[in-house]
């Protein structure tokens, strides 16, 4: 739920960021830290399985994957979803 909450806020405060410009180092930051450990993780993955080009995506990619946790989970939450034929719900 915390991850969840990050991104909420995350999500909220780009698109609040031109009404309220202070918060741009925090945006930021949040955003350096977040891309950054992520980078942390699949810099030596890419560079295992030979994939380094792959890297290049990293940054314009965190800004489709915020939308996207945030769309998912609330999606995911709010509405009901059968993932197999059989519904164990009665």
């Amino acid at each position: 739920m915390l991850i969840f909450l990050f991104y909420i806020l995350l999500l909220g405060s780009l698109l609040a960021l031109p009404l309220v410009p202070q918060w741009a180092p925090v945006v930021l930051t949040a955003l350096i830290i977040k891309a950054g450990s992520e980078a942390f993780v699949l810099a030596p993955a890419c560079r295992h399985f030979g994939r380094r080009r792959l890297l290049i995506w990293l940054l314009p990619a965190q800004l489709f994957q915020i939308a996207y946790i945030v769309t998912c989970a609330a999606a995911g939450t709010l509405k009901r979803y059968t993932w197999t034929e059989t519904d164990p719900t009665p």
